[in-house]
């Protein structure tokens, strides 16, 4: 069906997020299942969460811009980065490994890149009281395009998917993955961006995927008590055209967002023109001066 393939096309885009400081961090630990490297010293903290099948150097760019500020503790999620898989049901165990290291880092900021987004809104929907604010860099409480279904079709669409991937081979895997490497609006990163999802395992992704696809958290949305900033792209030579979720305008895709976390009335969505998914590679000042404007505001 086709929405399957369009599905995993838009997943897969997250193994393709460029890497090309390659900053020392000053501490590297794991907090159980998860990775994390720290950099740099102030407060608020950030946590950066990585999106799907993306080690932490998603983030090069973003430590090096505001490590001279922030204590920043980058994240790779267990099946990335050629750390470990663990058994499904992989959020939950994310979700609580998490948790217990966040007071390390003295209620910090919260920033998660489209999967990772998606895990952030989970986390300040659980546990505000343990975070200063949240940002989801195109990272959504509910996955575009199926926002309209019931929870069982949600369900079996996001089923089928995660088979599809699961059953691939790695070469499969990694050419679904080039593949998809147009997808960046600066062809220039496209060479570096290949080497970004090496070591994701094959089975973790699909896993990610199904659990993501079948998931709402819209209904508990309410429950977030900490500033939450939504920042999605718009790119009007794509978006028009998408067969997923079309959308002819900015300030149409901007609704649309904004529809998808209104259940927190406090919540906040900026669109950042002529960028892809992956914002911090085609915009990156413009997603920094959206990051800014955040961190000064709380």
């Amino acid at each position: 069906m086709k929405i399957f393939d369009n599905a995993i096309s838009s997943i897969t885009l997250a193994a393709l997020a460029l890497s090309t400081l390659g900053a020392t961090p000053s501490a590297s630990f794991n907090a159980g299942s998860v990775h994390v490297d720290q950099y740099g010293s102030g407060a608020p903290a950030l946590v950066l969460i990585p999106g799907l099948t993306d080690s932490g150097s998603v983030w090069d760019t973003t430590v090096a811009r505001y490590e001279s500020a922030h204590t920043i503790y980058v994240l790779t999620l267990p099946g990335f980065g050629g750390t470990p898989p663990v058994a499904a049901p992989v959020f939950d165990t994310v979700d609580r490994d998490i948790v217990a290291f966040l007071p390390r880092a003295g209620k910090p900021v919260l920033i998660g890149h489209s999967l990772g987004g998606f895990l952030a809104i989970r986390l300040a929907e659980e546990h505000s009281d343990l975070i200063r604010g949240v940002i989801a860099i195109d990272g959504l409480p509910v996955f575009p395009g199926l926002d309209t279904l019931p929870a069982d079709r949600r369900a079996a669409i996001a089923s089928a998917a995660g088979s599809r991937l699961a059953n691939q081979s790695q070469a499969q895997f990694e050419s679904g993955e080039v593949a998809q490497l147009g997808y960046m609006t600066k062809p220039s990163n496209v060479q570096t961006a290949r080497t970004f999802s090496k070591g994701a395992n094959i089975a973790a992704t699909a896993a990610y995927i199904q659990e993501m696809m079948s998931a709402d958290l819209r209904p508990d949305l309410s429950k977030i008590s900490v500033p939450f900033l939504e920042i999605g792209p718009f790119d009007a030579t794509v978006d028009p055209d998408n067969p997923f979720v079309p959308m002819k305008t900015l300030q149409e895709k901007q609704t649309y967002y904004q529809s998808l976390v209104a259940g927190d009335p406090t919540a906040k969505v900026v669109m950042v023109d002529d960028s892809r998914h992956f914002i911090m590679l085609d915009q990156p000042e413009k997603l920094f001066g959206a990051v800014d404007a955040f961190l000064t505001s709380l």
